[in-house]
């Protein structure tokens, strides 16, 4: 707890000083945070950014579900996400006087990546591609149909 003086001034006419008038004490920590991306492809990055406010903050523990890595003391940490699912994210913050917590559930929504259809004139070989095939409706067709070709 601290004691401040408070000066009032009314018009430059008269001053009206008080010491021990306003107290002002340090306000509590609050735990929060944003990502540069919540619905990130498999194996992308996401870049987290520790915005707690109130007091002063000394320490980070995140956790990171389905991430890697799963845990870091970095004020702003860089996860990876190889699996799709959602995902919750947690973190503790700590100042002098404790800590707070903040749980963001399914906070991270990795999805499948997106391949753009390619059209090929000529194979070249020393490329990757994939294909999208359609499965055999029942045991008697004996052949699939290519639907979509992409470069990898």
């Amino acid at each position: 707890m601290a004691f401040h003086k408070l000066n009032i001034d009314t018009n430059l006419v008269n001053t009206i000083t008080k010491l021990g008038y306003i107290t002002v004490e340090n306000a509590q920590i609050v735990a929060d945070f944003t990502a540069n991306n919540q619905t990130p492809t498999e194996g992308d990055t996401v870049n987290f950014t520790d915005t707690s406010y109130g007091d002063t903050a000394i320490a980070w523990n995140w956790t990171f579900e389905g991430g890697s890595p799963a845990t870091s003391t970095a004020q702003n940490p860089s996860v990876t996400y190889d699996t799709i699912g959602q995902y919750d994210v947690t973190l503790e913050v700590f100042d002098e006087s404790g800590s707070n917590t903040k749980l963001a559930t399914d906070f991270i929504d990795v999805q499948p990546p997106v391949f753009e259809p390619y059209t090929v004139n000529s194979w070249d070989l020393s490329k990757s591609y994939g294909f999208l095939e359609q499965a055999p409706v029942d045991d008697t067709v004996q052949t699939t149909k290519i639907l979509q070709i992409f470069r990898l």
